[in-house]
């Protein structure tokens, strides 16, 4: 496809030690039928050869550029870090991740959707998590605009979940100006929770096309994520949070009292099995059951009281 009368997609890899992978990565860009993107590589410091991979590249097409961090920074901080790099004339931007890879028409099909519909600040699509397809059953074919409301609700009852990843979502680059930080740093899944952000005032977009292919590997965040369990804070974050905008009173107060019986029985099993004596798993969990009392405390179960989430406001300006 030509470029002339496209709009301008920023892709960004946030990345440490990614050398592994990162090639295939990139090819997986280059690969695309969308012509009109640009690509940065943000290297936090790596200490393998990511940053030769992508000069490399760079060399090869002009379209790719590597930003080096002058310090580590942890994830969340570089994600946020990566995302304040976005150029003003970019229309769009898209966040993948090193060990993940985008199908060649991805970018193409993404932002077709999101042209078609100016009310779509999210778009995402069916993705590949290891060998399974994921975020199929819940938007009905070939319905390609969905109520940003309603699909958080039925997220929050347990009914779908189709933000899979940074990766298998394509950002509207408004919505990210619209943030001094995109992403909550407090919060491991808060790529989930930007979500729920953004659909406070925006609508999702889908594309029933396998579009994404996340890596299931021991080094991977999902990975991490299930060793530590770091699922359970991460909703609990974004019920507190945004639970009381999306659901009635009745369906907050009933989600939240489930999420805390399930973190609790989560935890009992824990101390059986050893799990605490994991330093990684244990400072997590003292975060989490922090949480979880705080909430206790004020008189109740739930967090009671206030009105639901402004939603003219950002999550991290709260």
């Amino acid at each position: 496809m030509s470029r002339e009368g496209q709009p301008l997609v920023w892709v960004v890899t946030p990345v440490h030690n990614g050398e592994a992978y990162l090639g295939e990565c990139i090819e997986s860009v280059l690969a695309q039928t969308y012509d009109n993107w640009r690509y940065a590589v943000v290297d936090n410091c790596s200490t393998d050869g990511t940053a030769e991979v992508v000069l490399g590249y760079a060399s090869r097409d002009s379209r790719i550029s590597l930003h080096q961090n002058d310090d580590f920074l942890p994830i969340m901080a570089n994600w946020n870090h990566a995302l304040s790099l976005l150029p003003p004339e970019a229309s769009y931007c898209k966040v993948v991740h090193a060990d993940d890879t985008l199908f060649p028409d991805c970018l193409e099909l993404m932002v077709r959707v999101a042209e078609a519909h100016p009310s779509v600040d999210i778009v995402t699509a069916y993705a590949l998590w290891g060998r399974e397809v994921r975020h199929d059953g819940y938007v009905p074919y070939p319905l390609e605009l969905v109520d940003g409301r309603e699909i958080c609700r039925a997220t929050l009852e347990g009914q779908c979940y189709v933000f899979g990843s940074p990766t298998s979502l394509l950002l509207r680059s408004g919505a990210v100006r619209a943030r001094p930080a995109f992403y909550n740093e407090q919060n491991f899944h808060a790529d989930t929770e930007a979500c729920f952000d953004v659909l406070r005032t925006a609508d999702l977009g889908f594309v029933h096309e396998v579009l994404t292919r996340t890596r299931i590997h021991d080094e991977a965040m999902t990975s991490h994520a299930s060793r530590v369990n770091t699922f359970h804070g991460g909703w609990l974050t974004i019920l507190q949070r945004y639970g009381r905008y999306y659901l009635d009173r009745d369906a907050f107060r009933r989600r939240w009292r489930r999420a805390v019986r399930r973190y609790a029985v989560f935890l009992a099993k824990a101390v059986v099995q050893g799990k605490f004596r994991d330093a990684a798993f244990r400072a997590h969990h003292r975060e989490t059951t922090a949480l979880v009392w705080r909430s206790i405390t004020r008189g109740g179960q739930a967090p009671t009281g206030g009105e639901p989430v402004d939603p003219t406001r950002t999550a991290n300006g709260e």
